[in-house]
Formats: structure tokens, C-alpha cells, sequence
């Protein structure tokens, strides 16, 4: 009979064996559950991150775009200084406007002339507008 039992034991320690195994493997199983349930939800984060992207995107394909971005250094060098001879042909009746006395009121002249207005009726409008009474 002695045959018999040690058989009996080497079985249940067999099963024994099988059961902590399986009971180790459970609580596996439910710790790795529990730390994806604890895991937070970035989606909403993800979702702004994603459309700041886009705007970025959007932004840097305008820029792409833009002709001075394919201009070499000496083609805007020759562009700014063709833009500066325009401005400065464009003021040139400034200039000389600026360059003639004082006591003849020429910038006042003009003034009065581009508004429409008698140099009187200009000036008051000026001063109204400069004290912010009245929107221009």
C-alpha cells in the first residue's frame, strides 16, 4: 500500500503545483487589468497637440509660399532698393516742400489741400482730432 500512497501524494503535490501556478497566472492577469484601467486618457491632449500640428503645418505651407522665401540675397537686396528709389521718388514733393522756408506754410498748404478743406477749417480739424474730440 506503501506504493500506492506515495502515488496519492506525488498527485496532489501534483495538482497542488498546478493550482498556485494558476493562481500566480490569475493574479497576473488582474494586476495587469487593474494598471490598464489606472492608465489616464490623453486623447483630448493628443487631439490639441494634433490640431496645433496642423495649424503649424498650415502656417509653414503659407510661408513656403511666400516669394520672398525663393528670393536670393542679392535679388532682395536689388528689390529693397528698388521699393526705397520709388518711396523716395514718391516723397520727393515732401522733400522739396520740406526744403522751402518756413514763413510759406507749404506742408500746412498741403495739408489743407488733401483734406478739401480751407487751411482754417483744416487746421481745426487737425487739433480736434489730435485731442481725440472727434473721430476723423
Amino acid at each position: 500500500m506503501t506504493d500506492t500512497n506515495d502515488t496519492e501524494v506525488t498527485t496532489a503535490q501534483a495538482f497542488e503545483a498546478v493550482r498556485h501556478e494558476l493562481s500566480l497566472l490569475h493574479n497576473a492577469v488582474a494586476n495587469l487589468t487593474a494598471a490598464r484601467e489606472r492608465i489616464p486618457d490623453h486623447t483630448a491632449a493628443l487631439d490639441g497637440i494634433d490640431r496645433s500640428l496642423g495649424n503649424v503645418r498650415a502656417r509653414l505651407a503659407a510661408i513656403e509660399q511666400a516669394p520672398a522665401v525663393s528670393l536670393t540675397p542679392a535679388e532682395m537686396t536689388k528689390q529693397i532698393n528698388l521699393a526705397a528709389q520709388t518711396v523716395r521718388t514718391e516723397d520727393s514733393p515732401g522733400a522739396i516742400a520740406r526744403s522751402l522756408p518756413a514763413s510759406w506754410h507749404v506742408p500746412e498748404w498741403m495739408a489743407a489741400r488733401t483734406m478739401n478743406m480751407d487751411q482754417r477749417a483744416a487746421g481745426e480739424r487737425l487739433i480736434a482730432t489730435a485731442r481725440g474730440l472727434e473721430r476723423p
